[in-house]
């Protein structure tokens, strides 16, 4: 499962823009880097329905990078309809973990998943669509995918159809829309939606201008691991009063607290 990128590029001199991730950018905490893949291999590995045993073993070889043995111990699974599995093979093709890099190929395991209501591999397919990797970039055939795996509750998919939302990509601009998927995305933990979010606020788009609120987003997102949010939170502090800015800080530890909901 992927995400796009920062738009435009992660040039210093941008700042204050939506944030939609790839593949390829990383998030920041306490000084460690982790990279989308590993929240990739957390999602569609770590959830309590992957410890099947055999597929628990293909997944720690995936994480020891002994991606031949993840393959040999996926494979068959995939073959028998293992839904994860064919995921998991899916997205060792995209990135070429093991395999020789095959967007196809990808694209084939990814959609036995999703034909399977896996909402992991149906995000996956509209991050393609999306990005016109494998396929002819068809935005309204990314809002499909991806709306199918963020009405089962999908944060990255939430995300994603927020962003299309946001830039009126395959559908109609509607900045309401977008606050509410990313939102929704947001109330998960997902730093990019929170990002996004304080982002709306920050300029009046879907919801009443509220500085305050962007100020939260944007530190819970850092707080998560997202360094653009840092550096727009910084940014922020400048531009509030003492009050609004006492206030903000106040608003985003509560917002931990409740984990991210009604805040």
């Amino acid at each position: 499962m992927f995400f796009k990128k920062l738009n435009p590029t992660t040039n210093e001199n941008t700042i204050m823009l939506p944030a939609h991730l790839s593949p390829t950018q990383k998030l920041k905490s306490s000084g460690s880097f982790f990279s989308y893949l590993g929240i990739l291999c957390f999602l569609f590995l770590w959830t309590e329905n992957c410890f099947g045993s055999d597929f628990f073993i293909g997944q720690e070889s995936y994480r020891e990078k002994n991606y031949k043995k993840a393959i040999e111990i996926w494979q068959p699974l995939a073959n028998n309809g293992n839904m994860r599995a064919q995921n998991g093979l899916g997205a060792m093709f995209f990135f070429g973990r093991g395999v020789q890099q095959d967007y196809q190929l990808a694209l084939q395991w990814y959609t036995l998943a999703a034909k399977q209501n896996y909402p992991l591999a149906q995000n996956n397919i509209g991050w393609m669509y999306d990005n016109g990797l494998g396929v002819k970039k068809n935005y309204k055939t990314a809002v499909h995918w991806y709306s199918l795996a963020a009405e089962q509750g999908d944060a990255v998919s939430q995300n994603n159809l927020g962003w299309l939302y946001d830039k009126g990509n395959g559908v109609t601009q509607n900045y309401q829309t977008a606050f509410k998927w990313y939102k929704r995305s947001s109330e998960q933990g997902w730093p990019v939606a929170q990002f996004n979010l304080g982002w709306l606020y920050s300029k009046g788009h879907g919801v009443d201008k509220d500085l305050v609120r962007a100020y939260m987003w944007w530190h819970n997102s850092g707080t998560l691991g997202y360094d653009h949010a840092r550096k727009h939170k910084r940014l922020l502090e400048k531009e509030l009063k003492p009050v609004a800015l006492a206030k903000a800080k106040y608003l985003a530890r509560e917002c931990s607290i409740k984990k991210y909901k009604e805040c």
